[in-house]
C-alpha cells in the first residue's frame, strides 16, 4: 500500500458524506418552499373569500379564488381576524 491510500480513501468518505448531507439538506429546504408555497396560497384563497363575504366586487378583490380546488382540506386552520369559523368552514354559527 502507498502512504497516500488511507488519506484518499478518508477523503472519499467525506466527499460521500458531503454529498449525503447535500441531499438531505435539499430534500429539506424543498418541503420548507413547499409548504411556504402553500401558505401563501391560503392567505390568498382566505382574503379573496373574506372580501366576497362583504360583497367586495371580483375586479377589485385581493388575493384570488381556490383555483385548485385544495383549500378546504389545506387551509383549514386559517380564518379571518373575528371569525369563530373559519372562511373555508361551511357550518354556521346558531349564536348569530
Amino acid at each position: 500500500m502507498f502512504p497516500h491510500t488511507s488519506l484518499i480513501t478518508a477523503l472519499q468518505i467525506l466527499a460521500l458524506a458531503g454529498v449525503g448531507w447535500g441531499l438531505v439538506w435539499a430534500t429539506g429546504t424543498g418541503r420548507q418552499v413547499e409548504q411556504a408555497a402553500l401558505e401563501d396560497y391560503c392567505h390568498a384563497v382566505v382574503l379573496w373569500q373574506a372580501e366576497a363575504a362583504r360583497d367586495i366586487a371580483p375586479q377589485v378583490r385581493t388575493g384570488h379564488p381556490d383555483w385548485k380546488k385544495i383549500a378546504a382540506v389545506n387551509c383549514q386552520r386559517l380564518r379571518p381576524a373575528g371569525s369563530r369559523h373559519g372562511i373555508l368552514d361551511n357550518s354556521t354559527n346558531s349564536n348569530s
